[in-house]
């Protein structure tokens, strides 16, 4: 009778230490720092320190179809949301392509998030380019709305922007919502809108 053994080599590269303690440092030769994450952050990589670690999340979401409304009343924009965590602060921004079915009716938009602050401006075009050619208003809380009045030209797609900035104490979602400015006249958020 006797005892068997092996020797197991020591782990190097990305993967580091014996068989019974081992550690990533790196990811793809490069070094993850040891810093912590909090709630919402992922690996993210930082150029300036060339290394892996914990950050914001970048969310990229964007329109599968044509979305068409003809009510005043504010309804969530389909696929033009993002999940918020509580605790961390927000910079986003939606681009929206639209049309309208009359140059005398304009797109309202909007958010709605969980709670807390929120600082945003939304700009469309109203007229031809040139002088007074574009609205822009402000959005400070949930529900509120900005109102475009018109659009240059029935049978082309415009560009309206919606950015801020929105600190987040209670997790949840910040939606896009979109009404028409003239009861029962249409307009229509455009597929690939983002």
């Amino acid at each position: 009778a006797g005892t068997l053994s092996w020797n197991t080599p020591a782990l190097s590269g990305d993967v580091t230490g014996a068989h019974t303690a081992t550690a990533v440092g790196k990811l793809q030769g490069r070094t993850v720092a040891t810093t912590a994450p909090t709630e919402g952050q992922v690996l993210v990589w930082n150029a300036t320190t060339t290394q892996w670690e914990p950050g914001p999340r970048r969310i990229t979401a964007t329109k599968t179809a044509d979305e068409s409304y003809t009510s005043t009343t504010q309804a969530n924009v389909t696929n033009l949301a993002i999940p918020v965590a509580a605790g961390q602060n927000y910079i986003f921004k939606f681009y929206v392509m639209y049309t309208s079915a009359a140059t005398n009716t304009g797109l309202r938009l909007g958010v709605t998030n969980p709670t807390r602050v929120l600082s945003a401006n939304a700009r469309f075009r109203i007229a031809a380019d040139g002088t007074a050619s574009i609205f822009e208003g402000a959005l400070t809380a949930s529900g509120d709305v900005v109102i475009s009045t018109g659009v240059p030209a029935t049978t082309t797609a415009y560009l309206a922007e919606v950015e801020g900035l929105f600190i987040c104490t209670t997790s949840g979602t910040l939606q896009l919502t979109y009404a028409s400015e003239v009861a029962a006249s249409q307009v229509t958020v455009k597929q690939n809108s983002i």
